[in-house]
């Protein structure tokens, strides 16, 4: 009840500003949901409008969460003696459990089949079966047209992410984009906020930080039709201005150890083999090689690496298909369980990149700034996709993952 008069306070502020004239173009919807939902992405989920009566505002300790997307079927014309059957079958990734420093992963995984057929006609005659899935578009999270006079399908597979995470908090993802940098970062929420506020559109964000990034190397990140790896932008924007790992040599036979040391790992890892069965498992099982030996025992030594405190984002760039894509990532540290969700995934293919934004409901969205362009097209919910489904999206290859702490 308190959720739906939380609704009706912000139906009530977009009903005025829409009568004055004041409504930005891009709120729009068709349904309640949809509307408020576009709302909150723009004014931020902490927002409250200010005629609000005390007893129903909302804040930090008593939060008004983004609301879920709602997918709404479109009307059809059954005829006689048909049957229409509707089958959705799926098959969740495997989780993992991980640990800031040195608790063991957890595995989970399920399977839910649903069928649902409504049998039409009572004439003994053969029926037609169709199977279908509908999503509706309706709330579709923000995409970035493609520049093709000066590629951008990095950035716009980057950033069309990036924003969706940073969107659902904005307050506590600002935050947390310049806890990791006061550089790109930093810049990007601004713009991320100029955009959330109608002060500019999409894609002036979006030059606006490339900008900075080809002013630093224009080598590494060119203007004009020459491309840019998506890898080496993430690393860019999200490269650390502090060191945020630590390795510690350990002997693999007694208790000898000696003090850790600052390491250079940063929120972006690169499959060096394929020897790992999940991204769960790899990140549990970072470490040096060494040849030293321990000054007691004479047995080999180890030198494992672990994050000082637990990422907000991460990205894993993949380069094998034998790995699973882990659906997400818990962190134990001093007590507290962090679990980081997947929320985006980045594909390439004919020199061209394209992306999968997974919400937080778990939708997932599909964009392609060539043909999606400023909006994104639903492919439905994320458990429902297999990890083999995962790795190719449209003809193109799986490279990179993006993690997010809820």
């Amino acid at each position: 009840m308190r959720q739906e008069f939380h609704e009706l306070e912000l139906l009530d502020e977009i009903t005025k500003l829409r009568y004055e004239g004041n409504l930005p173009d891009h709120i729009q919807g068709n349904f309640i949901n949809p509307l408020i939902r576009a709302y909150q992405k723009w004014k931020g989920t902490d927002y409250v409008p200010s005629l609000t009566h005390p007893a129903l505002k909302w804040s930090i300790k008593d939060p008004m969460s983004l609301l879920s997307v709602v997918t709404d079927a479109p009307w059809q014309i059954i005829e006689k003696k048909k049957e229409k059957e509707v089958k959705i079958e799926t098959t969740s990734m495997q989780s993992g459990f991980v640990a800031a420093k040195g608790s063991v992963p957890v595995k989970s995984g399920k399977k839910r089949k649903l069928e649902e057929s409504e049998n039409l006609s009572a004439s003994t005659k053969k029926t037609k079966a169709a199977q279908m899935i509908i999503f509706s578009n309706e709330s579709s999270p923000s995409g970035l047209v493609w520049d093709g006079d000066n590629y951008s399908c990095a950035y716009d597979a980057l950033f069309t992410i990036l924003y969706e995470i940073w969107s659902t908090d904005t307050k506590t993802w600002k935050i947390r984009f310049r806890e990791i940098n006061q550089h790109h970062l930093k810049s990007l929420s601004a713009c991320f906020k100029k955009y959330m506020s109608g002060q500019a559109n999409f894609e002036t964000a979006r030059d606006t930080i490339r900008h900075e990034i080809h002013s630093q190397n224009p080598t590494q990140f060119p203007y004009g039709t020459r491309g840019t790896s998506v890898a080496a932008l993430t690393s860019a924007i999200l490269a650390p201005q502090n060191f945020v790992a630590i390795s510690s040599p350990q002997c693999t036979n007694c208790e000898y150890s000696e003090p850790s040391i600052d390491d250079s790992l940063e929120f972006v890892l690169h499959e060096k083999d394929d020897s790992q069965k999940s991204t769960s498992q790899w990140l549990g099982s970072l470490q040096h090689e060494t040849h030293e030996r321990c000054p007691q025992c004479f047995s080999a030594m180890m030198q494992p690496i672990s994050f000082k405190t637990i990422p907000s984002v991460l990205v894993f760039e993949i380069n094998s298909r034998n790995i699973k894509v882990s659906k997400t990532l818990k962190f134990e540290q001093e007590g507290e369980t962090v679990v980081l969700d997947v929320r985006g995934l980045i594909y390439h293919g004919d020199f061209h990149f394209t992306s999968r934004i997974i919400g937080p409901d778990g939708i997932v969205w599909y964009h392609d700034g060539m043909t999606t362009g400023s909006s994104c097209e639903s492919e439905g919910d994320f458990d429902k996709l297999s990890s083999r489904n995962l790795f190719k999206c449209k003809g193109k290859k799986l490279i990179l993952v993006v993690y997010a702490r809820v």
